[in-house]
């Protein structure tokens, strides 16, 4: 049960870093449409209120365990986006992600 606790508070606190790394991720290198990417991120944090309700449904309709596929989801689709704003992170930089043995 006090794991169950502590990995409930640590997800909060993963998520709290998380969104201001994004934020300021999906708005590099947008020029002059930083003011429209900014409005829509922060209009995107709706459809973050808005998993939770639909977890819920799927919870109602197919069970607890099968609607965690929800977040499950996001959770990738979060960390495709890191790997692809650190390669094109990298590429801009001119930063080898991968070292060169032969150097």
């Amino acid at each position: 049960m006090v794991l169950a606790m502590w990995g409930i508070i640590l997800v909060g606190l993963f998520n709290s870093v998380m969104f201001p790394n994004i934020f300021t991720l999906g708005l590099s290198n947008l020029g002059p449409l930083t003011s429209k990417g900014s409005s829509l991120m922060i209009a995107a944090i709706v459809g973050g209120a808005l998993l939770p309700l639909f977890e819920g449904l799927l919870a109602d309709r197919i069970g607890v365990p099968h609607a965690f596929i929800v977040p499950a989801v996001c959770y990738v689709y979060i960390a495709c986006f890191g790997f692809a704003a650190r390669h094109l992170m990298a590429s801009a930089s001119g930063i080898a992600l991968i070292p060169d043995p032969s150097a």
